[in-house]
């Protein structure tokens, strides 16, 4: 089932893995031309800071979790 999530910064991205994402997550994303021009090429890490979201627009995958603490 697919989780819509909103990450610190405002940004909606959707999950279909398993299990459901929780607030705090860590999360791996695609690269994009705002990702790149901050942290150069590649994808990047995310943190999960709301579930769910009344967005109705295009949304982009979440990878997968980043498992570990952030240093």
């Amino acid at each position: 089932m697919r989780q819509l999530v909103v990450l610190e910064g405002g940004l909606t991205y959707h999950w279909d893995g398993e299990p459901a994402l929780e607030v705090g997550d860590r999360v791996l994303l695609e690269e994009n031309w705002v990702s790149r021009a901050r942290q150069g090429p590649g994808h990047w890490t995310g943190t999960v800071a709301q579930l769910g979201s009344d967005y109705q627009g295009q949304t982009r995958p979440v990878l997968g979790r980043v498992e570990g603490q952030e240093t």
